[in-house]
């Protein structure tokens, strides 16, 4: 009796410990991982010539329509030679639109070439096949006289194409309409309508705010490039903020004398590309020469006037007013006799280096 009446119960726990490992082995079997998604592609392209490279880059060649395409040229000339770059438009076949452009460079490379990169934003509107257009870069000896075409070559890119897929879930788009319900439901009643109308005035609001944010983040000022004027333009406004200190009516000569090379060696680097402010006076007319960018007039000009300076700096020649007011007309004489509308800079670049050569300036005065 005792033995019959224990043996269900065995039975039982045997049944509930098969149960147990069962359901663990059940547990412990997870699915295969899902393959992550293969990465973007980029497309590169490289064109070279006997006296220019251009290097072009995108980051990937499919976006969708919530994406941004990055995409990077970089143009080098050789010594010697400068580049004409053209004009790419803010809109682009198949929808593109240049939503931001930075422009950095022209810089000396390794190889002494000189480099300059321009990165563009692209922003897709809508979905299916674009192309960014081919471009055209044009070289020509920096020496030579305007109107003349000796010497001058060009090098083209291809057209890239861009595809442009939707956000919204494949298939979509082709849904039917909900079937119809066989009993219609009563309209809610006005406060539900009130509620109802708020919620989604709220719902929206949400998404505007968080739709700005993103886009101030991704596009802030920061990050946009500042203005370019011309080389000339930047000196001009230098020469001009040095007379507004009116350091020759304070009798501060020396300092003044410092600030006008200052900038006539930093318009001469923007303008011919010579590292005038770095070197001293003998490197600087030795490397003008042997450069043949400057006329034997401008070199021998650039050398009573720097001579002049560094008497005054260095040998503390005792200077007029009438010779300080001279050196500016030399230096504003030979910036417009230079200028040129092609050599472009960073205004806000140069503004901030005017403005540290002022303040070292002012910490001179007694």
């Amino acid at each position: 009796m005792s033995a019959a009446a224990h043996a269900p119960t065995a039975r039982s726990v045997a049944s509930a410990r098969i149960a147990w490992l069962i359901m663990i082995a059940l547990v412990g079997c997870d699915r295969a991982p899902e393959a992550a998604p293969a990465p973007p592609s980029p497309v590169v392209q490289e064109k070279s010539a006997s006296s220019i490279r251009v290097v072009l880059s995108l980051d990937q060649a499919s976006i969708n329509t919530a994406q941004i395409a990055r995409l990077t040229l970089r143009v080098s000339a050789a010594p010697g030679f400068r580049i004409r770059e053209p004009e790419i438009p803010r809109t682009l076949p198949g929808g593109l639109t240049i939503r931001e452009e930075r422009v950095e460079g022209p810089s000396i490379g390794a190889d002494g070439w000189s480099v300059t990169q321009r990165r563009l934003a692209i922003e897709p509107f809508l979905p299916g096949e674009a192309e960014f257009p081919a471009l055209v870069f044009e070289v020509e000896p920096a020496s030579k006289p305007d109107g003349l075409n000796a010497g001058t070559a060009s090098l083209a890119t291809d057209p890239v194409a861009i595809t442009i897929t939707s956000v919204l879930t494949p298939g979509r788009e082709a849904e039917g309409l909900a079937p119809i319900k066989d009993v219609a439901e009563p309209p809610p009643s006005p406060a539900r309508l009130w509620w109802i109308a708020g919620g989604a005035a709220a719902i929206v609001a949400a998404i505007a705010l968080v739709t700005w944010l993103i886009r101030r983040r991704r596009f802030a000022p920061a990050d946009r490039p500042p203005p370019l004027i011309t080389a000339h333009e930047l000196a001009l406004r230098r020469l001009n903020e040095l007379m507004a200190q009116r350091l020759i009516e304070r009798g501060l000569i020396k300092p003044f004398y410092e600030s006008a090379s200052l900038i006539l060696r930093r318009y001469i680097e923007d303008r011919f590309g010579l590292h005038a402010p770095e070197r001293t006076t003998e490197e600087f007319l030795l490397e003008s020469r042997a450069s043949a960018l400057l006329s034997e007039g401008d070199v021998a000009a650039l050398e009573r006037f720097l001579e002049h300076c560094d008497l005054v700096k260095f040998a503390k020649l005792p200077a007029t007013p009438e010779q300080a007011s001279g050196a500016v007309d030399t230096v504003r004489d030979f910036i417009e006799r230079t200028r040129s509308a092609d050599r472009l800079v960073l205004s806000e670049n140069g503004a901030a280096q005017s403005s540290s050569s002022g303040s070292q300036t002012g910490g001179s005065e007694p």
